[in-house]
């Protein structure tokens, strides 16, 4: 009955949008836009094919949905309601920062002095991704698309899974560039570690190493102790912010300030309420704030005396931005490859995907190494919670912030003539147009990427 009611209204919606287009769009831009994306809606869900008189295909879209959602719900349960942790002493933990400890839950009873360790480990969940990476194929072939890469991207800032593909092998090329000199550092703070002489792989970086050498290497050549800029909580010591944790809440903030400034007629339009490829934008470039000299020094201060932070430590934690550009990028960049090279694949003529093949093949991203990770994939929660085939989005919204930024507020992030003007052409817009307009009516230009790359240092 309800998918009935859905269709006679889709009938309704189409005939509209017809008739606009038989009267050459009188409509305004973001009336335009609301009927569009309206009817798009119901197309992408297989309406479009009952009116075709293609009754099969219309259901079957549907029924794929259904056990899609199922699928994804089953996927986020086997990674939050079963036990797959382990409760290890803290001396079998060393190496591991306090502050990274302290957030790990300690145990009590007989488990005392003991914590508990989460493992990534879901075995259950692989089976549901094979199917599922068919079911969206099979789905987005029913709608006319060529994969669910295209079908995903189609209603994006990007387009065509080509755009997407551009961004991604241009940033791949300069990750790669840059790895060899970042993994030789990395490498010889591994050769003079005693915890690691001795045990397998000695010799190698592995995916593992990269976060606890990675800090290593911040903490020797920048001076920066990131647990003495934010002591780690204690009786009578308030839980303080890291800089990381200042970054985040700006990014939040971000958000925040895109919804307050919205000025659209739909609320579907307002504030972040972007193609998903853009709305992270705005919070990507207002973190850009945390990393300038005078903001810094004007947001820091002593829980105690109120002091800002020394001008040395500022200048070390600035310069820690672009230390390992490559090493920093190369996790999110695996991930996001394997995200569009799984959704673009077209299955074989046995009709399955060899998802673990495709999964090691981007293990090995610039001769890494990894061990007991051939199923990692199964704990991608963000491919079952509507990031499937976009996981490039964040990597595409980062460029555009930093457009934005160098362009306009690099000079004096502080300038409230800019910031008014950032706030009418870009906040209060929302997604009521076309954000490629929207940037071209900001920069005075269409977006490039060379921004992104000089600000981690990879230009």
């Amino acid at each position: 009955m309800k998918f009935k009611a859905n269709t006679d209204l889709f009938r309704l919606v189409d005939a509209v949008h017809k008739k606009e287009q038989r009267n050459g769009n009188t409509l305004d831009t973001e009336r335009r836009k609301a009927l569009e994306k309206e009817r798009r809606g119901y197309v992408r869900k297989g309406m479009g094919l009952l009116l075709a008189d293609m009754d099969g295909a219309g259901h079957t879209v549907r029924d794929i949905a259904q056990r899609l959602k199922s699928i994804e719900l089953e996927f986020a349960r086997n990674l939050d309601e079963k036990e797959h942790s382990i409760w290890l002493a803290r001396d079998k933990l060393a190496g591991i920062p306090d502050d990274a400890l302290s957030g790990l839950e300690a145990g009590t009873g007989e488990l005392v002095g003991k914590l508990k360790l989460d493992l990534t480990d879901k075995c259950e969940n692989v089976p549901l991704f094979n199917e599922a990476i068919q079911l969206r194929y099979q789905a987005a072939q029913l709608l006319g698309y060529a994969n669910h890469t295209a079908y995903k991207v189609d209603t994006m800032m990007a387009k065509t899974p080509g755009a997407v593909m551009d961004l991604l092998e241009g940033i791949r090329d300069r990750v790669l560039r840059q790895l060899p000199e970042d993994f030789q550092r990395l490498l010889e703070l591994k050769w003079g570690d005693p915890a690691a002489q001795g045990q397998p792989n000695d010799d190698v970086i592995l995916w593992s190493d990269l976060p606890y050498y990675s800090r290593m290497f911040e903490k020797q050549n920048y001076s920066v102790d990131h647990g003495l800029i934010a002591d780690k909580p204690a009786e009578g010591r308030p839980s303080l912010l890291q800089h990381s944790d200042v970054v985040l809440l700006f990014h939040e903030l971000g958000h925040g300030m895109h919804d307050l400034s919205g000025r659209c007629r739909y609320s579907r339009f307002h504030g972040a309420e972007t193609a998903g490829d853009f709305n992270e934008a705005p919070s990507q470039m207002l973190e850009n704030w945390c990393w300038d000299a005078t903001a810094l020094k004007r947001l820091s201060g002593h829980y105690r005396t109120g002091d800002t932070l020394p001008d040395s430590v500022v200048a070390s934690l600035l310069r820690t931005r672009v230390v390992l550009p490559a090493v920093k990028l190369l996790p999110q960049l695996r991930m996001t490859l394997f995200d569009a090279a799984v959704h673009s694949t077209a299955p074989s003529k046995g009709g399955s995907i060899d998802v673990a093949k495709m999964y090691a093949e981007y293990n090995e991203l610039g001769g890494m190494k990894s061990t007991d990770d051939e199923y990692g994939y199964a704990s991608y929660r963000h491919l079952f919670a509507g990031n499937d085939a976009t996981m490039y989005s964040y990597l595409w919204s980062k460029v555009l912030a930093m457009d934005m930024f160098d362009t306009a507020f690099k000079q004096d992030p502080l300038d409230d003539k800019v910031g008014r003007h950032y706030r009418h052409l870009v906040l209060e817009k929302g997604g009521s147009q076309d954000e490629m307009e929207t940037l071209v009516q900001f920069l005075g230009r269409k977006p490039t990427s060379e921004a992104f790359y000089k600000s981690l240092g990879l230009d």
